[in-house]
């Protein structure tokens, strides 16, 4: 990455929900072909070219990509979730939270043995 690249996690996360709306299956490849794209090949998965290109190489049309992850909607949506997440106190990676109904626990910032987690969750049942 050029020097002074900042890591803007709003384009990925937005194609993430794009790929979402275009089709569910690809939710997950799509989100190991971003940190693939960027944390192995160095690519900016800031561009949207970039992240348009990772869709067609799962056989998604660029032009349609495009339209969703440019659409006022998937815009809307991904402020939404990172409005949850900030509701969530998620601060960090990895970050579990527990939905159970409307409610939000904070379950781990940071990652914790998996006794912890366990002992986290059953606190919350």
């Amino acid at each position: 990455m050029p020097e002074g690249f900042v890591y803007d996690t709003e384009p990925p996360s937005r194609a993430v929900l794009a790929m979402g709306s275009i089709d569910t299956e690809k939710v997950f490849p799509m989100l190991k072909g971003i940190q693939s794209a960027f944390y192995a090949e160095g690519r900016d998965v800031t561009k949207a070219d970039t992240l348009a290109d990772i869709a067609a190489a799962m056989g998604v049309e660029r032009i349609q990509f495009t339209q969703v992850f440019e659409s006022d909607e998937i815009r809307a949506r991904t402020l939404a979730h990172f409005k949850h997440a900030r509701q969530a106190k998620v601060s960090g990676f990895p970050t579990l939270v527990l939905q159970q109904g409307d409610d939000l626990h904070l379950i781990t910032n940071g990652w914790q043995p998996l006794d912890e987690i366990r002992r986290a969750l059953d606190s919350r049942a």
